[in-house]
């Protein structure tokens, strides 16, 4: 529980970063400072995800409700049938990894 609480960090500093960052990237003449002091591009979008460029009050709560009741309908299944419960985890498994393995474009 403490190392997960620990990589969460501080809402206030990860919302402070946020807003440096939309006020760096907003402000073509602030931009251009930070380029000419770094001595290298920082690009044309905030290296954030879209998640944190619109912030928590933004997303959609039911996606948060469709995960809860697909894990709840799955640990029902592990518990009566786990052989059912198998292929299903398996084809999640299967499609975790490409998520992550999925090579983003530049710019996106």
């Amino acid at each position: 529980f403490m190392k997960h609480h620990m990589r969460r960090g501080n809402p206030e500093r990860r919302r402070l970063k946020r807003r440096i960052l939309q006020a760096v990237y907003s402000d073509p003449e602030l931009k251009a400072s930070v380029e000419k002091s770094l001595g290298e591009s920082i690009g044309t979008t905030p290296p954030i995800g879209p998640f944190l460029k619109t912030g928590p009050k933004d997303s959609p709560r039911g996606c948060v409700i469709v995960r809860i009741a697909i894990m709840s309908l799955l640990l029902i299944t592990i518990m009566s049938n786990p052989l059912v419960a198998f292929p299903i985890l398996s084809v999640l498994f299967v499609i975790s990894i490409f998520r992550i393995c999925h090579v983003r474009e530049p710019g996106t």
